[in-house]
């Protein structure tokens, strides 16, 4: 078990044959950290719109504009 714990794997055997692994627990993805990921992009995405020349009611324009889809 210990060697599970620090990242190993444990295989299960009958009669010389696998049957089954024992594998550490795959911990979840911080959900904050990816908030601040998806925060950064979309300022940059806003930056990047703003600095495009406006073409009158394309889909940019739009966007732009704050509309939701």
């Amino acid at each position: 078990m210990k060697e599970v714990a620090k990242g190993g794997e444990i295989i299960l055997t009958r009669r010389g044959k696998e049957v089954g692994k024992l594998v550490p627990v795959q911990q979840p993805e911080d959900l904050q950290n990816r908030k601040i990921d998806w925060s950064a992009w979309a300022l940059k995405q806003k930056t990047h719109l703003a600095k495009k020349s406006k073409i009158a009611g394309s889909a940019l324009d739009i966007d732009r504009e704050g509309y939701s889809w």
